[in-house]
């Protein structure tokens, strides 16, 4: 009974949110009480693109288990994505990259010369680059610009639709900007102005996205905890205790759009980022400091799915330097 009290406390909040409750009866197992039917499935499409354009991609997937190849282009073609599977480690060189959006590739898959090809068609035309791989890989690839990330194993419907939301996002950017110049002239003053704000913004955030920053600068947050009389290494911890499973937390603000504590989440996201030297997580705690300052909240839907994967990044740096799994 008393575990059956700690549990209905400590999940009280999420399960309220399910619907669900904890169920218990003598000489019995404690379990949760989800409902979920097939019935509520279309009313439950969690996994809602913010932009057309992001729709209808083409994928080129090089994975090794036939089982993991399958289950990611059911997932990928729920967008619809038109998948396509790529030549193996041996014959990748012959894969034709010029036609796809984006590549997804096992990290052991990967070849130097094959990562330099893909370098090359990235920059002629702009194809996006995941690395799918585990969190405790030894294999050191970087991903050095936004037009790049990781994908982690075991992969979900949420991670591609993350995986999407972050490599597609300057797709809703330029959707705004298409929008505004086929609009008719005779707008209101009133509309003019917000049309610009939306144009400053986007030029803000683009401006942000492409200053240079790190993961985890350990340099920099050496220098900013010995000046303020800090252990480095508690900070790390202090962040990983506060922030570990934040991504929960500000998905769950954004969806009541709680202005106040979104605000807040912010600006101890901010403070503890920079202490720490996280510049990426810094980068992003300023583009949602934007949106409240051109006030322009129907933007936030689409950064629970970042956040969640700059966390992660930020999560796996950190246990790195600290030497914990």
């Amino acid at each position: 009974e008393k575990i059956v009290d700690f549990i209905d406390r400590t999940f009280r909040d999420d399960l309220a949110m399910l619907d669900g409750k904890v169920i218990f009866k003598e000489d019995s197992e404690i379990h949760f009480d989800i409902p979920f039917t097939i019935g509520e499935l279309g009313l439950r499409r969690h996994y809602r693109l913010p932009s057309k354009s992001m729709l209808d991609k083409k994928v080129l997937l090089i994975v090794k288990s036939k089982n993991i190849t399958h289950s990611i282009i059911k997932m990928f073609k729920y967008f619809p994505y038109d998948v396509n599977i790529g030549l193996d480690e041996y014959e990748q060189e012959s894969n034709d990259l010029e036609k796809y959006d984006l590549l997804v590739i096992e990290d052991q898959l990967l070849t130097a010369s094959f990562y330099n090809k893909i370098q090359t068609i990235h920059n002629r035309n702009n194809l996006k680059f995941a690395i799918l791989t585990t969190e405790d890989s030894t294999i050191d690839i970087a991903v050095e610009n936004n037009n790049a990330t990781y994908l982690l194993k075991p992969v979900t419907q949420e991670s591609v639709f993350e995986l999407i939301i972050e490599l597609f996002e300057d797709n809703i950017l330029d959707d705004g900007k298409t929008e505004l110049s086929e609009e008719s002239e005779d707008r209101t003053l009133e509309e003019e102005i917000d049309d610009d704000d939306i144009l400053g913004m986007r030029d803000t955030i683009e401006e942000k996205k492409l200053e240079p920053s790190m993961v985890l600068n350990i340099q920099q947050g050496l220098e900013n905890s010995k000046v303020k009389g800090l252990r480095y290494e508690e900070e790390l911890i202090k962040f990983l205790d506060t922030f570990g499973k934040s991504d929960l937390y500000f998905r769950q603000i954004v969806n009541e759009k709680a202005s106040d504590k979104i605000k807040e989440f912010c600006i101890d996201l901010d403070k503890q980022s920079k202490t720490i030297g996280a510049e990426n997580m810094l980068k992003f705690a300023d583009i949602v400091s934007l949106i409240f300052v051109y006030d322009k909240l129907d933007m936030l839907p689409i950064y629970p799915g970042r956040y969640h994967i700059e966390l992660g990044k930020l999560i796996g740096e950190i246990k790195k330097y600290l030497h914990i799994r």
